[in-house]
């Protein structure tokens, strides 16, 4: 992991804590944890502003990519549209699957319901357009998504399931968050998202993951799943 970002991610993640209600924090609401639980309106930065140096870097960004983009780009990126834990599959193997993994598979299901409800609001809240929105020269590879487009939810989800899967697989650690990373980037090639989307996702899903590991009952389930995933992939437990 980049040495910035790993401090950017430790900082949320010790604010977080501090925010938390020390009891009591995950009693109604969600999977494992409520919306309320993870307030990304203050947590996150808020995106550079209409006509400023910092959006109009973030659009040429967007342009660039988008002129860059290989046929490769553009299949990955269509393939990535996906949220799905199971797009780790080529850093963890052939039989990371969801035949193999029923319990993995709903686990994930649960994370990613959480995930989305608490990014939603916080798309809500900034209400940022998405680069398609503001200039017509993007093209996205696919949809034209409705909503704000800040943070990325595919980026937040992405980074989530990095740091919940290296808990599962520590041995391939560096493989899965450089798999996150690339999954992120998919979304500024796509068209759909700036890079400034891109990076508030990654702090949103620390502090999500952060949240995720003071709650009981995600604790409880993650351990079923770990033992699942190291038996389906031949690890040692």
């Amino acid at each position: 992991m980049r040495q910035g970002l790993r401090e950017a991610i430790l900082t949320v993640l010790l604010t977080t804590a501090m925010l938390a209600p020390a009891t009591g924090a995950w009693a109604k609401g969600g999977n494992y944890v409520p919306v309320a639980a993870v307030d990304l309106d203050d947590i996150l930065p808020p995106p550079p502003a209409p006509g400023s140096a910092a959006q109009i870097a973030d659009m040429q960004a967007v342009l660039a990519a988008q002129e860059a983009r290989t046929p490769h780009d553009v299949e990955q990126a269509m393939a990535d549209f996906k949220k799905s834990i199971f797009r780790f599959k080529d850093v963890l193997g052939p039989n990371f699957t969801p035949k193999n993994l029923p319990f993995t598979n709903a686990f994930f299901r649960r994370v990613l319901s959480d995930d989305e409800a608490i990014v939603s609001q916080a798309k809500d809240y900034f209400a940022r357009p998405r680069p398609f929105i503001t200039n017509s020269d993007v093209n996205p590879i696919m949809l034209r998504p409705g909503g704000g487009g800040y943070p990325s939810g595919h980026s937040t989800f992405a980074y989530v399931a990095a740091v919940i899967v290296s808990m599962m697989v520590p041995e391939k650690r560096d493989a899965i968050f450089a798999r996150a990373d690339q999954f992120e980037q998919m979304r500024v090639i796509s068209g759909e998202h700036y890079p400034t989307d891109v990076e508030a996702g990654r702090i949103a899903g620390g502090a999500i993951a952060n949240a995720f590991i003071h709650s009981p009952k995600f604790m409880a389930d993650l351990e079923i799943s770990k033992a699942e995933v190291r038996k389906a992939l031949g690890l040692k437990e």
